[in-house]
């Protein structure tokens, strides 16, 4: 595989996702930056996916795979496949402005600390409101929209240092992937983009709002066909990322915070009626040993200082409050 200066290699993961594709590829077709290759991977689509891509945008290229592998496995092909410096991560429901791409590749090239680029991601049908200025993730072990249902305003509008970007659009290096390794395929859906993020801070990789990247996101739409029930993944795999990333010293020092938090997401939906998010914990247990030995290699990684990690993630623990106090679960993102 060859890798060229200034190239941008736009990968965008598929299920079942003919109602959004035409959209967000026409939009990309519009760009005013050149040098945009698009990929589109498709897990094993069902619906005319594959036909809408052959028939109606014959220069993106299509990486077709033979099972739905999820949404990183898709990625990471996608990266191996991709010729660029650059690589955009992009959800099929989305529809990026004229200068999206331009905005974030400019924003990687103007400031050598940044190797990865959050957009601000606004909500397709309601678009005076922000849906995502980049992913949080809180010291209790909690992820969230920066910003979500706010009115896109002054706060939105200036360049800042946040965890990372959420996996429905982003930027990265590629020298990132070959440095902190690729998305994590057993994590299959959810929480794949803050352990990535979470991996990446630890080797000492940054990552910068960019508020003049604006995408549009049809909420909800590229998760909607794919394998339920969520409470299941969330819980599974939030218990992951804690054991693959979390730091010895702040894990201890936060435990209560971060078992109070796993029992609310595991009761909230059984008082319900469903037991999802309980049997998502037990799966995550069972599967200790491996997320030990996948720990081992992250924490050989580490460069960051632990006191600047702990300090973004109590930064994003207040944040993470004032979401749920307006009523939105910090994991319900897609």
């Amino acid at each position: 595989m060859t890798s060229a200066n200034g190239i941008v290699s736009v990968i965008i993961p598929n299920y079942n996702g003919e109602k959004y594709l035409a959209d967000c590829l026409g939009s990309l077709a519009k760009q005013s930056f050149s040098q945009v290759e698009i990929i589109v991977v498709d897990n094993a689509s069902t619906d005319r996916s594959t036909e809408i891509i052959r028939q109606r945008f014959p220069s993106v290229r299509l990486v077709p795979l033979s099972a739905n592998r999820g949404f990183a496995a898709a990625v990471n092909r996608g990266i191996k496949t991709a010729n660029g410096n650059y690589i955009i991560l992009l959800n099929n429901d989305t529809q990026a402005d004229v200068n999206f791409v331009r905005a974030l590749h400019a924003a990687l090239e103007r400031d050598p600390q940044a190797a990865m680029a959050a957009p601000k991601m606004l909500f397709l049908k309601n678009p005076e409101r922000v849906n995502s200025a980049g992913l949080g993730y809180s010291i209790t072990g909690t992820n969230h929209d920066i910003g979500f249902g706010r009115l896109d305003g002054p706060d939105f509008r200036t360049p800042a240092w946040i965890f990372g970007p959420c996996g429905g659009a982003g930027i990265y290096r590629r020298e990132i992937f070959d440095e902190v390794g690729e998305f994590d395929e057993d994590l299959f859906m959810y929480y794949e983009d803050v352990d990535f993020c979470f991996r990446a801070q630890l080797s000492g990789f940054k990552c910068i709002f960019v508020p003049d990247a604006i995408v549009y996101h049809a909420e909800g739409g590229s998760s909607a066909s794919l394998p339920k029930p969520k409470n299941f993944y969330f819980a599974r795999n939030s218990l992951w990322v804690i054991i693959k990333n979390f730091p010895v010293k702040t894990l201890f020092a936060y435990l209560p915070a971060i078992l109070w938090e796993m029992l609310k997401r595991a009761f909230s939906p059984l008082l319900k009626g469903d037991p999802s998010a309980v049997i998502g914990y037990c799966s995550a247990i069972k599967s200790l040993r491996k997320y030990l030995e996948k720990r081992r290699e992250v924490q050989r990684l580490v460069r960051a200082p632990i006191h600047d990690i702990e300090q973004l993630l109590k930064k994003n623990r207040s944040v993470c409050k004032e979401i749920n106090i307006h009523g939105r679960p910090c994991e319900e993102r897609l």
